[in-house]
């Protein structure tokens, strides 16, 4: 992805979307990292730091009625657009019963 980019990615605090987030940070897109545990988000934005993209931390439960409308307003006011999405939050089979 080009320099700048801004990029939402949702269950960046671990796994699949802290590894995505940290690519694209280091690639210097501007990443709204999603998750419901503010500490994970807080460890991301820490690992960050030394990364040529910006990352702007969201924490927030993706099962409430005004999530995405958040979500998205927060990506809009921190980089002023919306690239691309890495729609990655969800739950584990294991955890469905």
């Amino acid at each position: 992805m080009p320099r700048d980019k801004s990029v939402i990615v949702t269950g960046a605090g671990s796994g699949i979307g802290l590894a995505m987030s940290i690519a694209l940070l280091a690639d210097g897109c501007n990443v709204t990292a999603v998750d419901r545990y503010g500490e994970s988000l807080d460890a991301l934005v820490n690992r960050a730091r030394d990364l040529d993209g910006n990352v702007h931390p969201v924490p927030v439960d993706l099962t409430r009625p005004d999530a995405c409308a958040h979500v998205v307003g927060s990506a809009l006011v921190a980089f002023g657009g919306i690239d691309a999405l890495v729609n990655n939050a969800g739950i584990g089979q294991a955890s469905v019963r």
